[in-house]
């Protein structure tokens, strides 16, 4: 099966500061996969530190995502994420920026069937327009962490068969601004010959020390389990679409809303 029919459409539940979780396979060298993304949160509830879904203020989370992955060597593959956004809690709004995080991909396996590879990323939190939007003492609404660092690194493993693709992947991150995150994925798709892939995923992320405040947007410490639904189209050979709606049946310190996002992807 071809790698570009292979690239998955899930992604980290909830929070729009992560943009994406990576497919295993790496690109030819001198391949390209691009996509741009527009997600958004509309909600008035809250997950609690004890895992309870209860009302907030009416809040918004709008963001425009990139991605983009170019194969530099045969089994390596770079790739680059960042975003921008705008967010509002009751009367208040402000704009922010994503993290910007590079990384690279490295093949450790391949055969025509199943892939074995590591991803790594390091990036930098930009902390702007941190502020609290909410006057409530007992919730927060931060768009974006302090000034920090982040380091993350994956195992990761993808099957494919007849159209069938199949992949995990699990390993850890590291934030300077609050501690490190275990991290879990799995995924199942089909990818159609004339161009459709729909897709189901489970996410999984555990802050390792656990939250102390609740923070709606899910910046920082949070814990959740998470699913999604994706479905692409490759309505030519270089262009597409991809349309996501993700949520989370348990969390803690996040928003207690679907996260829908709907974009265009080039290769």
């Amino acid at each position: 099966m071809k790698r570009l029919k292979l690239l998955l459409f899930f992604g980290i539940v909830v929070s729009l500061h992560t943009t994406a979780a990576y497919a295993q396979w790496t690109q030819n060298p001198g391949e390209y996969y691009s996509k741009a993304q527009f997600g958004a949160i509309l909600g008035s509830k809250a997950f609690t530190l004890n895992g309870d879904i209860v009302p907030v203020e009416k809040f918004g989370l709008y963001s425009l995502n990139v991605y983009s992955e170019l194969g530099v060597l045969e089994s390596t593959t770079l790739n680059l994420s960042a975003g921008i956004g705008h967010a509002s809690y009751d009367d208040e709004s402000t704009i922010y920026l994503n993290p910007v995080i590079l990384g690279a991909t490295q093949k450790l396996y391949g055969s025509d069937h199943l892939v074995v590879s590591v991803l790594g990323r390091i990036g930098v939190n930009p902390g702007i327009n941190d502020s609290d939007l909410s006057s409530d003492p007992l919730f927060e609404f931060r768009t974006a962490t302090q000034l920090s660092f982040v380091g993350e690194g994956l195992i990761q493993a993808g099957l494919s068969f007849n159209g069938f693709f199949s992949s995990i992947s699990g390993g850890a991150r590291f934030n300077s601004a609050y501690g490190a995150d275990i991290l879990g994925n799995l995924a199942f798709g089909y990818s159609f010959d004339f161009g459709l892939v729909p897709s189901l995923s489970l996410n999984y992320n555990y802050a390792v020390e656990k939250p102390d405040v609740v923070n709606i947007t899910g910046t920082g410490a949070t814990r959740y389990l998470g699913m999604g639904l994706g479905l692409g189209w490759w309505f030519t050979d270089n262009l597409g679409v991809v349309a996501e709606l993700r949520m989370a049946p348990f969390a803690i310190s996040n928003a207690g809303a679907p996260v829908l996002g709907l974009g265009f992807q080039f290769r």
